[in-house]
């Protein structure tokens, strides 16, 4: 419906009168945020009606700063590439450098690319990379791991982009396919995963509800993965071998967002709990621990308006065997970024 007002408002603007477009200008920043909650598609329709309206000098202007924003937002950092929904948590980065004595640091940074063509109204197929690194932790984390994910929304939908699912009852389906290299295990795999998302808005599954004052969200995952170890590793014997394991994995998690004053929109507090079980192994997997959980709380506050750049204060209980993050607990105080959608 709005697809059809903004088009006609544009076609026929020669045709109104100057007190018609006043009036409209004080409706301006109502007519951005509906333009804005379309899809991609629908987007370019109007930038297209609005240029054939425009002088060839306002044309040309208009569309390079259009091509300049699309090609900032094709880029998309987060903590993981499989956090896909309203929830995904930003990039974390923390370093400390003591006199006389090693560098210690962490990092959680995961760097998507989300070419145009592989980007439709209810798909996102996006190359990326990852790095998980952690010395400042009783059992070191290092793994990097590159590859493709993607997603698929299954259900009614009128926009669906990350961070702004707008659907009554919907399914989302993401995949991803990965080379991975963990440094402390002295291993090369491959691994595939499939998780799949309820997307319910009256209940706040995968956007949020409350009211301009407080707001609360939840999500909820369940799907697989498996991993394929074909270099390097050491078994429970201290064999080098290689080894293939299916883990079955589910999710749950609440995200709050106060809105109170200064902190408006820039604080969220977090709680999540993921549970692992291995039902087939072999090779190096083979070693009587079928079972891995992970929880974890954290705040999260954002310096600017755009929510990019912030600072963050988490715990974490377990392990993730997808990350190779070892079983431990600890806190963690570092810096975040959140860029792309």
């Amino acid at each position: 419906m709005y697809k059809i007002i903004v088009l006609t408002l544009f076609l026929f603007l020669p045709l109104f009168q100057v007190q018609s477009i006043v009036y409209a200008n004080a409706n301006v920043e109502e007519l951005i945020e509906k333009i804005s909650q379309l899809p991609d598609t629908e987007k370019r329709q109007i930038i297209e009606a609005i240029n054939k309206q425009l002088p060839p000098a306002l044309e040309k202007t208009t569309t390079a700063k259009d091509e300049e924003k699309s090609w900032f937002y094709k880029i998309k950092v987060r903590r993981s590439s499989y956090d896909k929904n309203q929830f995904s948590d930003p990039a974390m980065i923390s370093l400390t450098d003591p006199n006389g004595a090693d560098n210690s640091y962490a990092i959680d940074f995961g760097i998507s690319f989300l070419p145009e063509a592989w980007t439709g109204p209810k798909y996102i197929i996006s190359p990326k990379i990852e790095c998980h690194k952690n010395n400042t932790i009783e059992k070191e984390q290092d793994v990097l791991r590159a590859g493709i994910s993607g997603s698929y929304l299954f259900g009614a939908l009128t926009n669906y982009s990350e961070g702004n699912v707008s659907a009554s009852l919907a399914l989302s389906a993401d995949g991803n396919l990965d080379i991975k290299r963990d440094h402390v295990k002295d291993t090369k795999s491959w691994e595939a995963a499939a998780l799949f998302r309820p997307l319910y808005t009256p209940w706040g599954l995968g956007s949020t509800i409350g009211n301009k004052n407080f707001r609360i969200g939840f999500d909820i995952q369940a799907g697989s993965q498996f991993e394929d170890v074909f270099s390097g590793g050491d078994d429970k014997d201290g064999a080098t071998v290689d080894g293939d394991t299916l883990r079955l994995t589910a999710l749950t998690g609440v995200h709050v967002y106060p809105a109170i004053g200064a902190i408006k929109k820039r604080l969220e507090l977090s709680a999540m709990y993921q549970y692992w079980n291995e039902v087939t192994q072999s090779g190096i997997f083979d070693d009587n621990n079928d079972d891995f959980d992970l929880f974890k709380t954290y705040i999260l506050y954002y310096l600017d308006d755009k929510l990019q750049y912030g600072l963050t204060l988490s715990y974490q209980d377990g392990d993730d065997p997808s990350e190779g993050l070892l079983d431990q607990s600890f806190v963690r105080l570092g810096l975040i970024i959140k860029l792309g959608k």
